[in-house]
């Protein structure tokens, strides 16, 4: 039978058809327009599952089955189809079965009259090369991380300035510490000779194009030379185009670094992607065919091979290998193998293939062709050979360190070295096994560590060190220091760091830490101070006390000689008993020395010689503050003299006012008789100004003897100074001007406002007679400063306000100013020498204290200490005024010549007296008299007028009644109703007004 042209053409139509699906790539053709595919090879099967036809009937199979990702293709390919190019890209696509296969389709468009019409193309899975890929990406990533560890220089600079240097950088460059290259242009580092040659590469580099290592030499800080070899990477560092270099010396790390390089090299062409090289072989003529990519890759003599020449192109250890499982697919017809082997490149050097394919059978059923894809694995081989043996060098650089290696996951220990599992009492395989690695934690510092040990909870940060007690096996507890970062590695969130076992240097710590303590606390809480000069007297060192007693802190004396802080009077005495202490004699002695605030203080020193080897180095003793003591010493002599003195005072004040009481009412009733005669009526007022003036002196005496007891109030600061001022105003001459200071921080005091007028006024006056040719007052109100310790105590002093009366007058004499508040001294003429003793009584009465500055010629200052006030609001007094009606009284009087004296001057307004000498006989005439009200002498002689009054209110409740006193205590009798005291020597009006309060 003759074979016709149309038989020939359709078995090569034929053979060409189950070539195309026996390919192990989808052959395909779809119209240029619709993208609806003509015709799709029987391999999508096999690589996709997809039945071919139902590529044909579903137009929206191919699109709707692209990652959603990677959809943009189909704009690419439309784009690229308009425009009539061909075009390849590479895109994810879901399988049937869901799974995900790497596509690199090659499309080819068939144009008529400019116009596309078809285009056609082959789908090739590169899904494991994308994987290797991924793979060395992740190689890579690890890689560099690797580095920073690995003993090379590395440096980051930006605008050819050091931004960053490790330490071993730092090390060939000479430089101690960071701060000497940071900053520095890095050609000053080049040797002059090689710096061309640097800024070229550098320039090659921003320009994006890939550069060799270097050999070069550098220039280290103190001029050597050292030759290295480097390389650089544009990076960017902090936002900023930058260059990153790593270094390394020429000795045994040169052939690491070109192996680095190459690596380097391969994984940027891995990255861009390869073409895959196509092969058929006809297993019964023997016929290889391929692509011409394989041409490219293989064969660029454009020679032919045969199987036999292929095999003896295999290596050597894996041929044998290659052949069995070649002979093994042909013989099972296996419809895909893959296998991974050594070839050698036609330049001579053996890479590694990844070979895929098919066995296609023949009409017998037996393999008839075999066809597949080869691609170029061998950068991703040697990267992986790479990174095997730098992690090995690593692995052995943690293993054999000196300290604990460990990485932290999900709360366990992922990684741990030999020396961080010793620091615990455990094995390394021990502590991976526990479930959480916070149990080694002591649970009180569980939660500061909880950042390193749940890392996926927290974010990357930077490097922090910590130190925390932890358990050991033998359950003891330790002290580890650890030094750690959080790091993405590869999506997982882990704590990568050191660790290092401190506890013996704690201990060490802790003990000197008490030891320390407690000498500190001996020396800091002693109130007494602790010193020690040097030979020449100058002060080394003071503890706390010295502030405390002086108001200087330590570091204003340090240094200074202790003659500096001796009054002048105590210079001598305290210059000799140092120097006796030089030469080893043990001294004490009494000086006087100057405060901050410029007090004068009474101390008691100490000291003995400090000797050291045999030699004086200064003295060493104990200052005791001596004031407060001589203080109350003197206050308590003083309170005895002047208790027999009150007494004194009293009786002689309480007789002396009943005799003026004689003459107060017959003084009165002569200058009523004698009005119309001018000298009769002169001499009536001399003789009240001489009762008025001995009424006064025995006020003074007898608040001196029996104060009041103070009636503390809250008064407001401001509108009570305007008052007192207004009150002392009328006696201050004109040419003293007085002027006020009222700190803000000032609003209240708690006082009797009574006592307090009569102080302040007081202090007033004197300032005005210290003044007699005019002058300036200034009354300043301030908190209690810390300044005025030696009035008031530390704590006491926030409580308290000052109030100073601040004279420019002629100033008191430092013989006399110890003795201004003695009772009875005065410097005045006509001075009672009480005034300023009372003084002190009412303000210390009131919790207070009064203090004074003084020197001739510089003026004087009094300072009154008072309590703050609080918020609530002072009580205002406010007497109403009544109507007299008083027609009878009932006199209860001892003395006759006081009882006729007010009897005859009550008849001149109208009212009839009835007089009784004892108390006992005043209900009797209260019942005969019917008075309209009581005068009564608080002493009787047969009782007391407390008494009478109580015998009275038993009887008549509402009977008002007068006690006259001469007692300065004018509360007598307040605690009961229609009851006042009136103090003798008292007038006609005195008495009159008295009733009136009564019968309120």
């Amino acid at each position: 039978m003759t074979t016709t042209a149309n038989q020939l053409g359709e078995d090569t139509a034929t053979r060409f058809a189950e070539l195309v699906d026996a390919l192990p790539a989808i052959a395909w053709r779809a119209d240029a327009l619709t993208f609806r595919f003509s015709f799709v090879s029987k391999a999508v099967e096999r690589i996709l599952g997809f039945p071919a036809q139902q590529w044909l009937d579903d137009p929206e199979l191919w699109p709707r089955q692209i990652h959603p990702d990677d959809r943009r293709v189909i704009n690419i390919c439309h784009t690229e189809t308009v425009a009539g190019r061909s075009h390849e890209f590479t895109y994810r696509i879901f399988a049937a079965d869901g799974h995900l296969v790497w596509l690199r389709d090659q499309v080819s468009v068939r144009m008529e009259n400019g116009v596309p019409i078809e285009i056609f193309g082959v789908m090739s899975d590169v899904t494991e090369a994308k994987r290797a890929e991924e793979t060395l990406q992740r190689s890579e990533a690890n890689h560099r991380r690797m580095l920073e560890n690995l003993p090379d220089g590395f440096g980051v600079h930006v605008h050819g300035r050091f931004v960053y240097v490790n330490h071993e950088l730092m090390r060939i460059l000479g430089a101690t510490d960071s701060s000497q290259l940071i900053g520095q242009p890095v050609l000053s580092f080049v040797h002059p000779e090689d710096r061309l040659l640097v800024s070229a590469r550098q320039a090659e580099l921003s320009a994006g194009r890939t550069v060799p290592l270097v050999r070069e030499r550098l220039l280290s800080l103190d001029g050597q030379i050292v030759e290295v070899e480097a390389a650089a990477t544009p990076v960017t560092y902090n936002g900023a185009e930058a260059m990153q270099v790593v270094v390394r010396d020429l000795t045994a790390r040169l052939e690491a670094e070109r192996e680095l390089q190459l690596l380097d090299e391969r994984l940027r062409a891995l990255a861009t992607g390869t073409k895959g090289a196509m092969w058929e072989w006809n297993l019964t003529s023997g016929d290889l065919w391929n692509n011409s990519a394989h041409y490219d890759l293989f064969l660029p003599d454009g020679k032919q091979a045969s199987f036999e020449e292929w095999m003896d192109r295999i290596h050597p250890g894996d041929r044998e290998r290659v052949r069995l499982r070649s002979q093994h697919a042909v013989e099972t017809v296996a419809p895909s193998w893959s296998d991974e082997y050594r070839f050698r490149f036609p330049d001579g050097e053996y890479g590694w293939i990844l070979d895929r394919g098919s066995v296609i059978p023949g009409p017998d059923g037996k393999a008839h062709r075999m066809i597949g894809e080869m691609l170029d694995v061998t950068a991703l081989r040697r990267s992986e050979e790479q990174r095997n043996a730098a992690e090995t060098k690593f692995r052995s650089i943690v293993e054999n360190s000196l300290v604990g290696i460990y990485v932290i996951s999900a709360g366990r220990f992922v990684y741990i070295n030999a020396t961080g599992a010793a620091i615990f009492g455990w094995e390394a395989d021990e502590i991976l096994a526990l479930e959480e690695a916070a149990l080694l934690i002591c649970e009180s510092d569980r939660e500061t560590a909880s950042w390193m040990f749940r890392p996926e909870l927290g974010r990357v940060g930077p490097a922090a060190r910590f130190t925390a007690h932890c358990t050991h096996r033998d359950g003891r507890e330790i002290t580890i220091e650890f030094f750690g970062s959080v790091s993405n590695i590869d999506g997982e969130v882990c704590t990568i760091g050191t660790m290092l076992d401190v506890t013996a240097h704690r201990h060490a710590k802790e003990e000197l830490e008490r030891s320390e303590q407690r000498y500190r606390d001996l020396v800091e809480e002693v109130r007494d101070v602790i010193y020690s000069v040097d030979p020449e007297g100058r002060f080394t060192s003071i503890n706390a006390a010295f502030e405390t007693l002086t108001g200087f802190t330590a570091a204003d004396w340090i240094g200074r000689p202790i003659t500096d802080i001796v009054v002048e009077e105590s210079i001598v005495a305290a210059v000799g008993h140092f120097e006796r202490a030089q030469r080893g004699a043990d001294i004490v002695g009494q000086y006087k020395i100057r405060s901050k605030s410029g007090t004068v203080l009474d101390i008691e020193a100490s000291g003995h010689a400090k000797i050291v080897d045999g030699r004086t180095v200064g003295t060493v003793g104990i200052i005791r503050d001596m004031t407060a003591r001589n203080v109350l010493e003197r206050k308590v002599e003083e309170s005895k003299r002047l208790a027999s003195l009150g007494h004194l005072a009293a009786s002689m004040a309480h007789e002396f006012n009943n005799v003026l009481m004689s003459i107060q009412p017959f003084t009165e009733i002569m200058a009523r008789d004698s009005a119309a005669l001018p000298r009769s009526a002169d001499a009536c007022r001399h003789i009240f100004q001489a009762v008025a003036r001995g009424k006064k002196v025995t006020q003074e005496i007898l608040r001196f003897a029996n104060p009041q007891q103070a009636e503390l109030d809250t008064v407001k600061i401001a509108p009570w100074l305007e008052d007192a001022l207004a009150q002392a105003g009328a006696g201050i001459p004109p040419q003293i001007m007085i002027s006020t200071i009222v700190h803000p921080d000032c609003d209240q005091l708690l006082v009797d406002r009574n006592q307090l007028d009569q102080v302040f006024v007081n202090l007033l006056c004197n300032a005005r007679d210290a003044m007699p040719d005019g002058g300036s007052i200034v009354v300043e109100i301030a908190p209690a400063e810390n300044r005025w310790h030696q009035e008031l105590s530390l704590e006491r002093a926030a409580r308290y306000i000052r109030i100073s009366v601040i004279d420019s007058g002629t100033g008191i004499a430092a013989d006399i100013l110890p003795r201004i508040f003695d009772p009875l001294f005065t410097t005045k003429r006509n001075g009672t020498g009480l005034g300023l003793s009372i003084a002190r009584k009412l303000i210390e009465g009131q919790g207070g204290v009064i203090s004074v500055e003084s020197a001739p010629g510089r003026g004087t200052r009094f300072h009154l200490f008072l309590r703050r006030g609080s918020s609530q609001a002072p009580v205002e007094r406010i007497a109403e005024a009544t109507n007299l009606a008083v027609r009878r009284v009932v006199l209860v009087e001892d003395e006759i010549s006081v009882a006729e004296g007010v009897t005859q001057i009550l008849s001149f307004v109208g009212v009839e007296t009835r007089h009784v000498e004892f108390g006992g006989a005043a209900a009797a005439a209260i019942r005969d008299f019917a008075p309209d009200a009581v005068i009564v002498d608080l002493n009787l002689p047969d009782m007391s007028g407390m008494d009478v009054c109580k015998a009275i209110r038993a009887e008549w409740p509402d009977l008002p009644i007068v006690i006259a006193t001469g007692h300065v205590d004018l509360s007598v009798g307040h605690d009961q109703v229609h009851t006042v005291s009136l103090m003798k020597p008292y007038s006609l009006d005195d008495l009159l007004e008295a009733i009136r309060a009564a019968r309120n």
